[in-house]
């Protein structure tokens, strides 16, 4: 499928702003950033918005995915949603029974997306919690599983790929992150494809399978943690400071914005991480217009050249 401007901007944006952001990160096998539609990427949910995000930058093709359709306002923030090629769930206590047979459109939506070839980001535990374990599946992918199997144009084409999530942190940069998969999940693991409820607990059952073993407790996950070894700390302690100087004023302030904005929510990371990659190609201009009042222009553009790899060098060697 072919992306929009605003996707394809976001991911622009979000590829390289994630390999500062990121002390380590592995890279997924090719058969996954490879990957061509119809297939869903069937995931745990631990770090809401930003769980797309990382899966995103890494894949060459376009994704859509589903989220909580509590976000979806109307608006502006809805039509960004759109362009970002987010699809609104909703659950019985975001606002009753009429919100529920809004259902009917999500599993429209994404019969076809797939039809037309697409990658769906889904999230079956259905809400996003900064632990580090699998809750309990909810039944809205084996629904539009479901639906997608017993589809003549789908049944025999369809790959759900089971996917872990494994980060070392939920607050900010310097996070390790190792994304896991297990192999796809197709017709033939399923059996006869039907919209009963047994035949629904019967594909959950097989996804948490699958999942469970994906998704690390805490004590495997801390294990990743990756300090920057003392020599390397030290050589990089110059430009480290020099980067730290450079991008304070622009870090700080949306950090308290968006630790305030986000009090008791999960929304910190994804927030910040938005706000830092949206923000910075302008914050970039206006540290090069400064320098500007100093040196030769040719000189101050070339010295910004230089503020992304500062910054990569203080997240190594301040960011714990």
């Amino acid at each position: 499928m072919k992306p929009n401007f605003l996707y394809r901007f976001a991911t622009f944006l979000a590829r390289p702003a994630a390999y500062i952001y990121f002390k380590k990160r592995n890279t997924p096998p090719d058969w996954v950033r490879n990957l061509k539609g119809p297939a869903i990427m069937a995931s745990n949910h631990p770090n809401s918005f930003f769980d797309t995000v990382v899966q995103g930058a890494m894949m060459k093709e376009p994704g859509h995915t589903v989220v909580r359709g509590d976000v979806f306002k109307k608006g502006l923030l809805r039509k960004i949603f759109n362009g970002l090629h987010m699809i609104p769930a909703y659950r019985g206590n975001d606002g009753g029974r009429e919100h529920v047979l809004k259902n009917d459109e999500l599993f429209e939506l994404c019969r076809k997306t797939l039809k037309n070839n697409g990658i769906i980001y889904f999230y079956p535990e259905g809400l996003c919690v900064h632990e580090y374990k699998l809750r309990p599946l909810k039944k809205g992918l084996a629904r539009v599983a479901m639906q997608a199997f017993l589809d003549p144009e789908l049944k025999d084409k369809l790959r759900i790929i089971p996917t872990g999530l494994n980060y070392t942190s939920f607050a900010g940069p310097g996070k390790s992150l190792e994304m896991v998969y297990d192999k796809p999940i197709a017709i033939a693991d399923v059996g006869e494809p039907s919209m009963d409820a047994a035949c629904l607990n019967r594909f959950n059952t097989l996804l948490e399978g699958r999942m469970k073993p994906l998704t690390w407790d805490k004590e495997k996950v801390m294990k990743l943690h990756h300090d920057t070894p003392m020599l390397l700390r030290l050589l990089l302690l110059a430009p480290a400071l020099l980067g730290w100087l450079c991008n304070a004023p622009f870090y700080y302030p949306l950090n308290r914005i968006a630790a305030k904005l986000n009090q008791g929510s999960v929304f910190y990371d994804s927030m910040l991480f938005g706000f830092l990659i949206l923000l910075y190609p302008l914050y970039y201009l206006l540290f090069a217009a400064v320098l500007c009042c100093f040196l030769p222009c040719i000189t101050a553009f070339a010295a910004t050249l230089t503020l992304p790899v500062l910054g990569w060098c203080a997240v190594r060697v301040f960011k714990k």
